[in-house]
């Protein structure tokens, strides 16, 4: 029975953990846009209307 309840006890923490590194993660995550075309072509400036709507 002590062991039982150690081993939920440890399975509680271990998750936690995981939860806290994977929020940690999602956190400092940031989006950019990469794109090879120049300024001038009119595609550039439909992107980035697109990236400032997801934003």
């Amino acid at each position: 029975m002590k062991f039982k309840k150690l081993f939920l006890i440890s399975i509680f923490v271990f998750v936690l953990l995981m939860a806290n590194t994977v929020m940690t993660f999602a956190a400092t995550y940031e989006w950019s846009l990469a794109s090879v075309l120049p300024e001038s072509h009119p595609v550039h400036s439909s992107l980035e209307f697109f990236a400032k709507r997801v934003n």
